[in-house]
């Protein structure tokens, strides 16, 4: 059965991986293991700024790790104890697949960072508002 834990030092260093990130700073974590305490995916929070904060996600490919439950936790922790009205993802313009991912997710493309990883590739920025936000629910969102 999988389970969801939460500010785990090893889900961050896996998304860190995962996302080409040196170091998020001060930041937060969920993770979601398989039956055999294996990482299938975690989303890192960091930038919080009060009302707005990014989410970056790093997921095993070719397993079936997404479920409405997870994806739940992930922004009741945006919206709910982060108390934010907008999450923020960037995305490398190269990795199509992903930005499809958080497009289905509900997040919406606002521009393009240009230039903004070590390597000169552009980030596509991506944003959701928590009253658009479809895994939370009527009551929850601002």
């Amino acid at each position: 059965m999988k389970r969801i834990v939460v500010g785990e030092q090893r889900v961050k260093e896996y998304v860190a991986k995962k996302v080409d990130e040196d170091d998020f700073g001060q930041c937060a974590s969920i993770g979601l293991l398989d039956e055999n305490d294996k990482i299938l995916a975690g989303v890192v929070y960091n930038m919080w700024s009060g009302y707005s904060i990014c989410m970056h996600i790093g997921a095993e490919e070719n397993s079936n790790w997404f479920s409405r439950r997870f994806a739940t936790a992930c922004f009741n922790a945006t919206f709910g104890y982060f108390n934010c009205n907008r999450a923020t993802g960037l995305v490398r313009k190269s990795n199509i697949k992903a930005q499809k991912f958080v497009l289905k997710l509900g997040f919406r493309e606002e521009g393009v960072v240009r230039q903004a990883c070590h390597d000169g590739e552009d980030l596509i920025l991506y944003g959701m508002l928590a009253r658009e936000c479809r895994f939370l629910r009527l009551g929850d969102k601002k």
